[in-house]
């Protein structure tokens, strides 16, 4: 997926993955084993991380 990223992209990027194990001191929420995969839960990280107000 990042190549296509990379291929279509009119600006140059910077794509740093987020890793729910890196990030416990801003995910606090325990895992459950019948939850579903951490991508489910980091992806709502993003705006935090990126500081966004709206």
């Amino acid at each position: 997926m990042t190549d296509s990223l990379y291929q279509h992209s009119s600006l140059p990027l910077a794509i740093t993955p987020i890793v729910a194990r890196q990030v416990v001191d801003v995910l606090t929420r325990e895992r459950n084993p019948n939850q579903s995969t951490e991508f489910s839960f980091t992806r709502f990280l993003v705006p935090y991380l990126m500081g966004y107000q709206g």
